[in-house]
């Protein structure tokens, strides 16, 4: 039976989509795996114990769930020498408030974005074209705990996937709003001030937040009364947002869904607000709605993506279910 929750969930530190929607988002694709494929769900499962055996402090936030206990792990790991992969969060793509303002303020994007990132860890576990030869293949084998080999280097791949899907999901990972004010961009937000609440002071915290919906962060791991009530959660926002009202959810193409993203920045995120002026409640409403659809979309299309994936793992368990895993080496 599903399990409907209030949604006036309450954050408890300046949260956003890197903690309790990257937790939501996860958790709908693991439970559409449970449901629907449990060995992928299991293939997944055991790509992400092989750091959890090398590297058990890589993964202290991670116990009986780690598909979705990882999915905050991209964040995490930027201050243990990871940061190299900052810019694999989000796209800027330029939102100029004019034409004129387009010849006065040229804007130049980082070299490397969120679609680059999750094509090149898709290419990777595929087996793709020449994957060895990109930017992120070769970044994840340089960097990473000490000592650690390319086995370990796709353990950390796939926790990074899972964030960065759902990050491009994410309306203000898209673009950088261009103007007098902002020359050089406004940070996808970051910068466009609005009274504190609910522990958000800019607009790109407040959509992190879902409009001020989420207003806890559930800690990993997992109890299981947590691990229940948020299932319930992520449940209540896949009945309320039923397929037939959400974008192509077996479209896998990154960039279409950067492009859905910068569309929402473009044409509702901006309009009819002033920076340091609180939101009006009609736009808080309409973008709550926004953003719990991308949720969603993230969610189905996380679990169909990882179901074209091909996992790097030992045969270790005899108890895997549909069938036996092949061990690829990397």
């Amino acid at each position: 039976m599903m399990k409907f929750l209030s949604l006036s969930i309450v954050l408890t530190a300046v949260s956003c989509w890197k903690f309790t929607s990257h937790f939501i988002i996860s958790r709908i694709a693991h439970d559409i795996l449970k449901e629907e494929d449990s060995f992928c769900l299991w293939e997944v499962e055991q790509e992400l114990k092989i750091l959890e055996r090398s590297y058990p402090t890589w993964t202290e936030k991670e116990g009986d769930h780690p598909m979705v206990e990882c999915s905050t792990f991209a964040d995490d790991v930027k201050w243990k020498g990871q940061s190299y992969q900052s810019t694999w969060h989000y796209v800027n793509v330029p939102l100029y408030e004019s034409r004129k303002d387009r010849r006065r303020y040229p804007f130049e994007a980082p070299e490397h974005n969120v679609t680059e990132a999750i094509q090149g860890i898709v290419d990777m576990f595929r087996k793709e074209g020449e994957y060895w030869n990109s930017y992120v293949y070769q970044s994840l084998m340089k960097y990473g705990p000490s000592g650690h080999g390319p086995a370990d280097s796709y353990s950390i791949a796939l926790r990074y996937l899972i964030h960065y899907v759902a990050d491009v999901h994410q309306p203000m990972h898209s673009t950088a709003r261009i103007n007098s004010d902002y020359p050089d961009g406004d940070r996808g937000g970051n910068d466009f001030g609005v009274p504190y609440k609910y522990g958000a002071s800019n607009l790109h915290a407040v959509w992190d937040s879902v409009m001020y919906e989420f207003r806890t962060n559930p800690k990993a791991p997992f109890d299981e009364p947590t691990w229940e009530e948020w299932g319930g959660y992520a449940s209540s926002l896949v009945a309320k947002h039923p397929l037939d009202t959400l974008n192509d959810v077996t479209d896998l193409d990154p960039l279409s869904w950067e492009r859905e993203s910068y569309l929402v920045a473009k044409k509702f995120v901006y309009r009819r607000i002033n920076e340091d002026e609180a939101l009006p409640d009609w736009y808080v409403k309409k973008g709550q709605i926004i953003a719990e659809k991308r949720l969603v979309e993230a969610g189905y299309r996380l679990a169909n993506l990882l179901r074209t994936l091909q996992y790097v793992y030992p045969i270790e368990e005899p108890s895997a279910p549909s069938s036996e895993p092949v061990f690829i080496q990397p």
